[in-house]
């Protein structure tokens, strides 16, 4: 499942699709979404992690972190 910024997303099914060049409508991914969903509640309070600069360095010259 892929979100953008504006919480749009799509689902794939990387068995058949690795490539994820085929998007499925998001209705194929409601078991997912919900766990996302119910973790996201969970983990409301969690505080930041602090990582090694280098760390971080490498994390976003791949695009995980800004």
């Amino acid at each position: 499942m892929v979100f953008d910024e504006r919480g749009r997303g799509s689902t794939y099914d990387l068995r058949t699709d690795p490539g994820e060049d085929d998007p499925r409508p998001l209705s194929e991914g409601s078991a997912l979404i919900q766990a996302y969903r119910e973790w996201q509640q969970t983990s409301v309070g969690l505080q930041p992690v602090h990582l090694p600069v280098a760390t971080r360095q490498s994390l976003a010259g791949i695009g995980y972190i800004q």
